[in-house]
């Protein structure tokens, strides 16, 4: 960081040219704070009984202090609307999961709220997210996808052996470049992470 003040613009220089009296704030050099000082800096031409300037005066305040002040209440400005942002975000997603589980308690079929599904999990993640809700059939020895959206994720019909989170018992991530993490009924995808 470095002063943004050319000589001719200081306030004391403007007030012997041009005959104006306005303040400024100057950030500068200061060998006992890392972080400088900030002055402000007021000026007024000097005239003489004719009209003449015949100097200037400069009165000079620092206003560090102020200035992390100011600072300090822009980051806490910007932490309170990330978190106004995310409380809103979890308002949207609370009445979306809300409407879903209505849908839910009142379809007739699997196929009616599978559709349901799908429509509530794309409002929740509609950031070209690709997904799929599998069921494991009666005789647990097959895993059918019963409805994606996005990109296809997987293959329609896999056995539970070919997934990891089935095997393992809970959440498991699995990433392109670790082949050896990656579930095989995974399909190639662009995007290099699943869970």
């Amino acid at each position: 960081q470095k002063t943004a003040f050319p000589i001719e613009d200081l306030p004391l220089y403007r007030a012997l040219r041009d005959q104006i009296a306005e303040p400024a704030e100057i950030w500068t050099l200061n060998p006992h704070s890392a972080d400088g000082t900030w002055i402000r800096v007021t000026a007024h031409p000097l005239e003489s009984e004719d009209g003449s300037v015949k100097g200037a005066v400069a009165v000079f305040g620092d206003v560090s202090s102020q200035k992390r002040a100011e600072a300090d209440l822009r980051q806490a400005q910007g932490r309170l609307q990330v978190m106004l942002t995310d409380s809103e975000r979890r308002e949207r997603e609370s009445a979306e999961l809300n409407q879903l589980s209505e849908y839910l308690q009142s379809s007739n079929t699997f196929d009616e709220s599978y559709k349901f599904i799908q429509h509530g999990m794309q409002n929740l993640f509609p950031y070209g997210i690709s997904a799929a809700v599998c069921l494991t059939s009666a005789s647990r020895n097959l895993v059918e996808a019963v409805i994606t959206w996005g990109d296809p994720a997987t293959t329609t019909v896999f056995s539970p052996e070919e997934c990891c989170a089935l095997r393992r018992g809970h959440l498991h991530r699995s990433e392109e470049k670790h082949s050896i993490l990656r579930c095989p009924h995974l399909t190639a995808n662009p995007t290099d992470r699943f869970i």
